[in-house]
């Protein structure tokens, strides 16, 4: 708790620092597409770590006001994954819902700028495994709280010039481009967990009487949960931004039995440019 009060207030102090620097407003929708690592072990079950692949998508809006960052969406990753020795496969879907908002605590210093705030995100995860009969669905639910922390740096190319490597031939033209390199880390503060551990599904489809959140209870401390995010952002001449990322996320939910998860993986995104003005 005493985490939580002292990032609200310093996402205070860091808004009022900022009232007066705020110069445009620029809204972007983002779209984005990918692929993905993930694992995860449900000791409900069996201790060993299904692995797999998996595509990922992204749907959300991005604000830039002045220098604050309000970002919200939704992104997903569907696949699947087996165990060690093949011997069984789990169907996964990770639904996530997000929404953040990023301050600028401190002026541009030689490595970046430096944004600070918090991070809200909900996620769903839906398992199946025919393997294990009447425990073959599985379904948690985690909603989280981070802090959150983000350097950019400006790599833009200042002017337009030719390479020419091989002498008598044409030389490659590389023109002036907007280009930023960033790394985010979201920390978890709250981290919570509503699933039923031992059986996912109860007794109750049994009795021909299936209840989906059968003997579910919500844990507010259910363990440790980091992501985070390396991007190479290029703005384009219509002023819509395209950017390449390696992103991860990492969580375990405890209670009656530990569940892990982890996703990792490489995307493109494209912020097309909705709105932009003076401020």
């Amino acid at each position: 708790m005493k985490q939580l009060v002292g990032l609200i207030l310093l996402l205070s102090l860091s808004a009022k620092g900022q009232e007066g620097a705020a110069r445009y407003l620029s809204e972007f929708t983002k779209l984005s597409i990918g692929a993905s690592q993930v694992q995860f072990r449900d000791f409900a079950t069996s201790p060993l770590v299904y692995s797999g692949s998996a595509v990922f998508g992204d749907f959300g809006s991005y604000t830039v006001r002045g220098t604050a960052v309000t970002e919200y969406g939704s992104h997903f990753v569907t696949g699947g994954a087996s165990d060690p020795y093949g011997a069984a496969f789990s169907s996964v879907t990770a639904v996530h819902l997000y929404y953040g908002k990023l301050y600028q605590v401190a002026k541009p210093f030689k490595y970046g700028q430096i944004h600070v705030g918090g991070f809200l995100e909900g996620t769903g995860l839906l398992r199946t495994n025919n393997r294990l009969m009447n425990n073959g669905l599985g379904i948690e639910l985690a909603p989280a709280l981070y802090a959150s922390g983000k350097l950019t740096r400006d790599v833009s190319r200042k002017r337009n010039f030719v390479w020419q490597p091989i002498p008598f031939l044409s030389g490659i033209r590389f023109k002036e481009r907007s280009r930023t390199v960033s790394f985010r880390l979201n920390a978890g503060l709250v981290n919570g967990g509503y699933r039923n551990g031992y059986a996912y599904s109860g007794q109750s489809a049994l009795l021909n009487n299936f209840e989906l959140f059968e003997d579910y209870t919500y844990n507010a401390t259910a363990g440790l949960r980091f992501s985070g995010e390396c991007s190479l952002t290029t703005e384009l001449g219509t002023k819509n931004r395209i950017e390449y990322s390696y992103y991860f996320q990492q969580f375990a939910l405890n209670g009656y039995d530990r569940f892990e998860w982890m996703q990792q993986g490489i995307k493109m995104s494209i912020y097309f440019l909705t709105k932009h003005k003076e401020l």
